[in-house]
């Protein structure tokens, strides 16, 4: 995995009508799935960061780029190869 691919978004469009918690919320506005990274995610990976957010997939209308293939990790299916989003706003996830 390659530093470029961690990403820390400065800006982003609100759903405040879905009720969900707001850090799902944030993400649904910005038309991307994805999952929490966790340490074993990211030794799979190679990634040098073990919190964050991998995009799974994403909107053509943003910068994001979504996973590129799938592998079993820890008994789950994870979508690897996206952007890993590490703090929005400056804020760390």
């Amino acid at each position: 995995m390659s530093d470029d691919q961690i990403v820390c978004l400065c800006s982003f469009a609100k759903s405040s009508k879905l009720g969900l918690p707001p850090s799902l919320e944030e993400f649904v506005g910005l038309g991307a799935t994805g999952t929490d990274m966790t340490f074993e995610i990211a030794k799979t990976i190679g990634a040098s960061v073990t919190y964050g957010w991998l995009i799974a997939s994403a909107s053509s209308e943003t910068d994001l780029r979504g996973g590129t293939s799938q592998v079993l990790i820890a008994g789950s299916v994870v979508t690897i190869g996206g952007d890993i989003i590490v703090a929005i706003n400056e804020t760390e996830s």
